[in-house]
């Protein structure tokens, strides 16, 4: 089984077991945004024969992964560990990465240095997380994406959302309207966070023909528009000093159906 190297806000890398097990065999899975691919290679791991799209709208993100799908984490490896074991502090290597061109090697080492991996929109860590061992395990999840059937975009998620078909099994994990005043999502350039309209991507994924499953937090704005109220609640840790609670939910919609842990009700149409 491979995981995830990177920290991601709203992460779910102690859910991915479950999740992973709530997806469930398909002959293709789209991922709309991908992050830190936690639950994605829970599912490859399971379901090594299969396909799986990854796409991020974040261009540092995408970069990543399409650099992993092609084979280059062993190197995105050999240039962190280069920086890792260099004698300036661990100060001046985060302020000469914020000020370096966008790189996958960049990414990954801002990415493990920033508080609570946030990179380019939060502050430098304590540098416990940027080890020997997080590179290590770098290069591992290299080999393992890129002996596999993974194929990465970064565009808005309305263009691969239009091109799924009834075959694909679709996994959303979009922003969390609870914690909009953070701004967690984006690059260096641009926020993906402030703005997101949650109720156009109800819409779109009730127009898609294609089986979905989404992650969202426990708001009132989202048991409206989703009507999730009979479904099932995990807790993850998004930001522990602003939100050292926050409550997300996951549901399963099939052909007009809201379905999770066995339990069934009919959903609004469109």
């Amino acid at each position: 089984m491979s995981k995830t190297c990177l920290r991601y806000p709203g992460g779910k890398s102690k859910q991915s077991a479950s999740l992973a097990n709530l997806l469930g065999d398909s002959p293709r899975l789209v991922s709309l945004f991908t992050g830190g691919g936690g639950v994605e290679m829970r599912w490859l791991s399971e379901y090594p024969e299969r396909k799986l799209i990854l796409n991020d709208a974040n261009r540092d993100v995408a970069m990543f992964w399409q650099f992993l799908a092609q084979g280059g984490g062993d190197h995105i490896a050999r240039r962190a560990r280069e920086i890792l074991e260099s004698p300036s502090p661990l100060k001046l290597k985060w302020q000469w990465l914020r000020h370096q061109p966008s790189s996958a090697s960049r990414f990954f080492c801002l990415n493990r240095l920033s508080f609570n991996g946030l990179c380019d929109r939060g502050g430098m860590g304590n540098g416990k997380r940027f080890t020997q061992t997080s590179i290590e395990r770098l290069g591992q999840l290299g080999r393992f994406v890129a002996a596999h059937n993974v194929v990465v975009h970064g565009v808005d998620y309305r263009v691969l959302l239009s091109a799924v078909s009834s075959d694909d099994l679709v996994f959303g994990d979009p922003p969390y309207p609870s914690a909009v005043k953070s701004d967690l999502y984006g690059d260096r350039h641009n926020s993906l966070h402030r703005g997101f309209e949650m109720e156009e991507f109800r819409d779109r994924l009730r127009r898609s023909p294609t089986r979905w499953v989404i992650t969202v937090d426990g708001t009132e704005v989202n048991h409206s528009l989703f009507h999730l109220g009979a479904l099932y609640r995990f807790s993850v840790q998004v930001d522990r000093q602003s939100f050292p609670e926050r409550v997300l939910t996951w549901t399963l919609g099939i052909a007009g159906l809201s379905v999770a842990q066995g339990l069934m009700h009919q959903s609004p149409g469109p």
